[in-house]
């Protein structure tokens, strides 16, 4: 699956499943688009769960590939840095959220 100009906002409550042997990735079209700066954001208002597939980072240079400021799950997840050689992280948890790791890689 790919995102061209904007983030995949998630403002509410949300469970995001996937077959893990589906091989499902979610990635910037072109992650040197600027205006992308996490392939996912999560408000505070939001609780989400998102699992069994990948996320690429976009052009963010931390979270970019999950930025989060709510509550939210990860499981049997990968988040990869989409080659990008100027991120310095694929995750930000903001002050205030709350983040729950289950059989999740990062790799930068």
């Amino acid at each position: 699956i790919f995102i061209n100009t904007d983030s995949i906002h998630i403002n509410k409550n949300l469970v995001i499943m996937a077959n893990p042997s589906n091989n499902i990735r979610v990635a910037a079209l072109t992650p040197q688009v600027s205006s992308l700066l996490s392939t996912f954001k999560i408000d505070a208002c939001a609780t989400v769960t998102l699992m069994g597939f990948a996320i690429d980072g976009a052009y963010g240079s931390e979270g970019s590939a999950v930025r989060n400021d709510g509550v939210l799950t990860l499981e049997n997840m990968i988040l990869t840095d989409g080659g990008n050689p100027n991120v310095s992280s694929v995750f930000l948890n903001r002050e205030g959220s709350t983040l729950v790791l289950k059989g999740t890689n990062l790799i930068e």
